[in-house]
């Protein structure tokens, strides 16, 4: 399952309108065979970084919208912010493109 904020798009302090990656990762999943074996309850939540949150953490993958500024060794802006909660599933998945062990 793929979630975003719910008031994504309409909240004023959000940091990024997440609903578009939402969409494509959940038409991805949903059309890719490289991706048939997630498990069933493999969740993945994309935080706007605005007033209300996902809850990305609570996620097997959570994409948080994070704002950079001039003291770090990137350029100033938004990024996402990766948290990887509670992956579950084969090896592959876990992992990347390898298996973990």
């Amino acid at each position: 399952m793929v979630t975003a904020t719910p008031t994504t798009g309409l909240d004023p302090i959000e940091l990024y309108d997440v609903a578009p990656l939402a969409r494509a990762l959940d038409f991805y999943i949903a059309n890719s065979r490289d991706l048939y074996g997630l498990p069933r309850k493999f969740n993945v939540a994309f935080d706007s970084g605005g007033a209300v949150s996902v809850v990305s953490d609570t996620n097997d993958i959570g994409f948080l919208a994070t704002r950079i500024g001039e003291e770090r060794s990137v350029p100033p802006g938004i990024y996402f912010r990766v948290l990887l909660c509670g992956i579950t599933g084969p090896p592959t998945v876990r992992c990347g493109y390898r298996a973990c062990s």
